[in-house]
């Protein structure tokens, strides 16, 4: 009757528009021997909450920058925004080695974020330094 008519649609709307849980891809992990990794920066910023607009579009400019303009030696760039905290966001960046990170610091849109900072944007930074050893990736 009509449910094989139903399981076929079904089967064809979840093969166009899968679930959000399904994995379009298996799982990749890589890991590197201590010391081998990329270099990561992690940085906790709170912001001058009249800064906001200036400090996404200034944030945006850099990771862009960062990921098209470095060729290749920024690998990462996450911003994350605090749950309770409407001002404070932490970055993730991730450096193919410690030239990449110098060449990094050297670019206009860097230049673009410590102008940012100098003039008053950010009220307390903070960041950890560390290399990778694994990285997981569903």
């Amino acid at each position: 009757g009509n449910s094989m008519g139903v399981v076929a649609i079904l089967a064809a709307l979840s093969a166009v528009h899968p679930s959000p849980l399904h994995r379009a891809s298996p799982a990749r992990m890589s890991a590197f021997p201590p010391g081998k990794g990329p270099l990561s920066i992690i940085v906790t910023v709170e912001i001058d909450p009249s800064r906001l607009e200036d400090f996404h579009a200034t944030i945006k400019e850099d990771v862009r920058g960062s990921l098209e303009d470095e060729g290749g030696g920024c690998l990462r760039f996450d911003v994350h925004k605090d749950l309770e905290k409407e001002n404070v966001f932490y970055f993730y960046e991730v450096y193919k080695d410690a030239e990449a990170v110098a060449k990094h610091k050297e670019t206009a849109h860097y230049a673009k974020w410590q102008a940012f900072k100098a003039s008053g944007g950010v009220k307390s930074q903070t960041a950890s330094k560390a290399q990778g050893m694994i990285y997981g990736m569903g």
